[in-house]
């Protein structure tokens, strides 16, 4: 008998070791997610969302005050994003702040960033949808890059070419420049 006793004392002491384990880590979970804290439910409509995911966070003045809860579909080709932003940050946010997409560092996870409105403008509530603000979009960025890489290319070539024909005494410049009756 008293060794039952011993095994299901020690199979109790698991079993509670094992949920109080459980309770922390949704506890911990929740609380990174902002899963346990009021919150209210704002939009914001973009052209592209450019990979950002449910669970995202959402920043304003470099204080992350939410997360991404839903990405849906809108009309014909826009995503809205509806986010979770908590309660006791939405005075601080105005109807007229804008939404755009950035990165949590060079190439972290997107998030959404929340700027501007003015100071005595109205607070955003729940429900309310903020202007989205389409971000740089590093594809046209690089577009951009290659066409200037090969405009440089050119105007390096055409440079190579005329001091090329400096040197070699042709034109008014390169024959003054070569001109032995002005060295003396």
């Amino acid at each position: 008998m008293k060794k039952e006793n011993k095994a299901s004392v020690t199979v109790g002491i698991f079993v509670l070791i094992g949920i109080i384990i459980l309770v922390v880590g949704i506890l911990t979970l929740g609380a990174q997610q902002k899963a346990f804290v009021k919150s209210i439910r704002v939009t914001a409509i973009f052209d592209d969302v450019g990979g950002l995911q449910t669970g995202n966070n959402v920043w304003f003045s470099g204080v992350k005050i939410g997360t991404v809860k839903k990405i849906n579909f809108y009309g014909q080709s826009q995503v809205e994003i509806e986010m979770n932003i908590e309660s006791s940050s939405k005075e601080f946010i105005k109807k007229n702040s804008k939404a755009t997409i950035s990165s949590d560092g060079l190439i972290g996870n997107k998030i959404i960033v929340i700027y501007g409105g003015s100071g005595d403008g109205p607070s955003i509530e729940d429900g309310d949808q903020l202007t989205a603000e389409m971000p740089l979009d590093t594809d046209q960025m690089m577009e951009t890059l290659q066409v200037n890489n090969k405009n440089l290319v050119s105007i390096t070539e055409d440079l190579k070419l005329l001091t090329s024909k400096i040197s070699n005494g042709e034109g008014i410049v390169g024959a003054v420049l070569t001109d032995s009756m002005l060295v003396k």
